[in-house]
């Protein structure tokens, strides 16, 4: 056996009866009939067969190499590179255990590299079968073939005639079912690769030679590595196609990057003029009458530039309370932080402030988003070409079978949906229309990824809060307690989601590392050094807001969590540290609504993407001045084809590019009553779109009028851009009343939407409600049809307040699919019938289809 001080210890710790391995590391050179062995080597071979996990102590040097963090297992050297790392910065002390796993090794284990996260599945190598004639080749080359340090490469791939390459080497062979037959083998000219570098990829197997005549003792491992060989095959087709693309001609990622720096440029700052102002310490009141500040929605902060007399003068400050638009004032701090601002300073008597809005700080995570994937910073590099040119997209199946679905309520469509969103190694689309199950398959396929593996990491993503807190609830309710939600308190849905919120949690953290050194200080002469370090580690965060902390560290806790929720801004966010985290998966829930550098916030960090949105609702919504400045041809290198980028949503555009064994849709609503799904079906899904489950419509409000419009005469009227209708607003409060009193005398309640286009209309029917008090809601939302996506209620009311002049907004289908589609009971419209039958338009007028289900 070796000599030393680790063999003899693990020597020692084993006693006679007990079985152990060991690994042949060399001749005996005194008598070539004996060998040296290793008990520690053969420890770590054991581990690698089993592919278990192990524990290392990570070595200190004085000259660390960033990129590799060197290891000892029993004396053994294991090199751990950084990429494999759990947390790539973090610095660790010989005090430090790792969990690990073997990902790559030599023969004699010379050379072991390991992994801290969970690796890759393994592939098993590939049995390559020769013959006599080639033998002696095999054994002149034997050094190649068996050398860590030389990988295969795909060099060609035709007519079950793969060629491949190795070192200096080229091995031509053919293909069956469970191996590789070899036919030749020779040497590259120098330059062969340097030549056909961008068509050469990495094979990402192993080869096992196996001289024909002994195949018979390898069927077994043949039959086996048939999966592998299937696999492989198709690994190798999609890469030769991959190989051979072309960059697309127009790049609509690079075009956004244009609008977004140009809305940067353009929104940074509003310029406002203001007339005088007061100083109450380091607080200055503005008094303007610019009319600008009625569309300032938010300001942080505020510079005011000009002269006093000669003396010019520049501040930068923070905005308190807002722009106060009722007393057209604007309050301003000047005290830099840890600065005593001199009192005595003036400022003109008149002039001007410059405005920062929060508007452009998600602007800003777009860019960084941008600039990163054209700098390839993107965890899958084929996602990034699917993103770009969705044509080239493709199918590459994991081969998962699902042993059981965890909701036994799922349609046949659904569970079919599921598993092939499951099976697809890169990307899949999924359309969601109105009512047809999004939340539930998106619960079902978490379910099944978290149930596959302890260690995945799953990323749900949408552009709307409420998107997010629904499928969270969803898996909260069902036991899964490993979820942290990025976002703000106020804006989360669900009061049991709320501890998860990152804020809250960091709160619940630190009390429970408090109450556990409480726990411990009786035992701490036991476990003294374990006591020491709570104490410490409570005394660097008991204070400290998360955002305070050091990012390695943030990034080391939220990791912990298997599920991550978080508008796609939102998960941007830089002080929060997770902006290196990756996730196996990312599920994109309302994808429609959300633009393409939205969307590749999350992709950036994600081995797998699946999209769920629905094109026929509501596209992303766009500043409308960035609209207007298009349409005048007012921004550089810009054109007509970037309005269409705009207004046609970046999942619409990879859906009707995206092959069909990518994409799927739910084909079955359950929100709708039967006559509301079918007209849903028909106007907007080719009536593709089916009802589910059918309603018992005795408690509606209205069981023989599922659909039904009211008639209002009265003209509407103009308020700036947008239109009213006062007599519109008195029916339907006539009709609330009605709808209050039947609800009343049946000892029912219902939730009610009122929904409308326009603002104007929208506050007067807020206005007018807020003096009835009615009792018999649930909940009454009054809101315009961009507000209601996502949302539902029992009975919907839609005014369309119209009734002469241009209709191209209120005849816009997304917006009416939306509108109609939110109601789970009734649907009622108020508005002037003729002006609606009588409609000449050059679209399609789909009120005469509404009013002839109407009748």
């Amino acid at each position: 056996m070796e000599s030393g001080e680790h063999e003899k210890k693990l020597w020692d710790s084993y006693n006679s009866q007990e079985e152990f391995y060991i690994l042949i590391t060399r001749q005996n050179k005194e008598d070539n009939r004996f060998f040296k062995a290793s008990l520690c080597k053969g420890l770590l071979y054991k581990h690698i067969l089993e592919e278990s996990v192990f524990e290392v102590s990570p070595m200190y040097e004085n000259a660390i190499d960033w990129k590799i963090t060197k290891c000892l297992f029993h004396g053994i050297q294991l090199l751990l590179p950084i990429a494999y790392k759990e947390f790539k910065h973090k610095k660790y002390t010989p005090r430090d255990t790792l969990k690990v796993w073997v990902t790559n090794y030599d023969s004699l284990l010379k050379s072991v590299f390991i992994a801290e996260k969970e690796p890759e599945p393994k592939h098993m190598d590939v049995i390559m079968l020769f013959s006599d004639r080639l033998g002696s080749q095999i054994l002149k080359y034997a050094y190649i073939f068996n050398d860590f340090n030389f990988n295969y490469s795909v060099l060609d791939y035709q007519k079950n005639v793969l060629t491949l390459g190795i070192a200096h080497l080229m091995l031509k062979c053919r293909t069956t079912p469970n191996h590789l037959v070899l036919q030749e083998v020779r040497e590259l000219p120098e330059n062969f690769t340097e030549k056909f570098n961008d068509k050469i990829f990495p094979l990402e197997r192993g080869i096992t030679f196996v001289y024909e005549k002994e195949k018979g003792r390898y069927d077994e491992l043949a039959v086996a590595s048939g999966v592998g060989m299937e696999d492989m095959l198709v690994y190798i087709q999609t890469q030769m196609r991959l190989s051979q693309i072309q960059a697309p001609e127009y790049d609509p990622l690079k075009k956004w990057q244009q609008i977004i720096e140009h809305q940067i440029q353009t929104n940074s700052y509003t310029q406002v003029s203001y007339q005088s102002y007061t100083q109450k310490n380091h607080q200055y009141t503005f008094k303007t009458t610019d009319p600008k500040i009625e569309k300032i929605e938010s300001a942080i902060e505020t510079k005011v530039d000009g002269f006093v007399g000669e003396k010019a003068v520049q501040r930068i400050g923070k905005v308190i309370g807002g722009v106060d638009k009722t007393n057209k004032e604007i309050c301003i701090e000047f005290k830099p932080l840890g600065v005593e601002f001199p009192q005595e300073v003036e400022f003109p008597q008149e002039g001007f402030l410059f405005l920062r809005t929060d508007y452009i700080a998600p602007l800003e995570r777009q860019k960084k988003a941008l600039e990163r994937f054209n700098k390839n910073e993107i965890v899958n590099q084929d996602l990034k070409r699917f993103l770009l040119d969705p044509k080239i997209i493709f199918y590459t199946p994991l081969g998962i079978r699902l042993e059981k679905f965890y909701n036994q309520q799922l349609t046949k469509n659904q569970k079919e949906i599921v598993l092939k969103a499951l099976n697809e190694k890169n990307i899949f689309l999924i359309q969601g229309p109105p009512g047809a199950g999004k939340t539930t398959v998106i619960k079902e396929i978490v379910f099944q990824i978290l149930n596959a593996s302890h260690f995945a990491k799953v990323c749900i993503i949408s552009q709307q809060n409420i998107a997010v807190d629904n499928v969270l609830n969803g898996l909260q309710q069902q036991g899964i307690k490993s979820i942290v939600r990025i976002g703000n308190e106020d804006k989360v849905q669900y009061e049991n989601i709320k501890p998860y919120v990152l804020e809250n949690w960091w709160s619940s953290y630190k009390e429970k590392i408090e109450k556990k050194i409480k726990q411990n200080s009786i035992n701490a002469t036991k476990n003294a050094r374990l006591h020491h370090y709570m104490n410490k580690w409570h005394e660097c965060i008991k204070d400290k807001d998360f955002r305070d902390i050091d990012n390695d560290i943030k990034q080391l806790l939220i990791s912990q969590h298997q599920v991550l929720g978080a508008t796609c801004v939102g998960l941007a966010v830089k002080h929060l540290g997770i902006e290196l985290m990756e996730f196996d998966v990312t599920i994109i829930d309302e994808t429609g609504r959300a633009t393409a550098p939205e969307i590749l916030i999350p992709a950036l960090r994600t081995k797998k993407l699946i999209l769920i949105g629905d094109h026929n609702q509501l596209p992303p919504s766009i500043d409308r001045h960035l609209l207007e400045q298009l349409e005048s041809d007012n921004i550089q290198n810009l054109d007509a084809i970037d309005r269409q980028l705009l207004e046609e949503s970046f999942f619409e555009n990879l859906y009707k590019h995206i092959p069909e064994s990518n994409k799927a849709m739910l084909n079955e609503q359950f929100r709708m009553p039967a006559s509301i799904g079918s007209l849903v079906s028909q106007l907007f899904y080719k009536e593709k779109l089916k009802n589910g489950v059918i309603k018992n419509t005795s408690q509606f409000y209205d069981p023989k009028n599922i659909i039904r419009w009211i008639n209002v005469e009265g003209e509407h009227k103009l308020e700036k851009t947008s239109s009213y209708n006062k007599d519109q607003v008195q029916k339907i409060i006539e009709l609330l009343e009605q709808i209050n009193r039947s609800l009343n005398q049946r000892k029912i309640r219902k939730t009610i939407g009122i929904i409308t286009p326009y603002n104007a209309q929208k506050r007067r029917l807020r206005s007018e409600v807020e003096k009835c008090g009615f009792k018999n809601f649930d909940e009454l939302k009054i809101d315009t049809v961009d507000a209601f996506q996502g949302e539902e209620a029992d009975i919907i009311i839609y005014s369309t307040v119209k009734t002469y002049g241009n209709l191209s907004f209120l005849l816009d289908s997304k917006r009416l699919n939306v509108a109609i589609s939110r109601a789970k009971e009734n649907l009622i419209f108020v508005g002037k019938k003729s002006f609606f039958e009588n409609l000449r338009s050059d679209e399609k007028n789909i009120f005469s289809a509404i009013l002839q289900v109407c009748r």
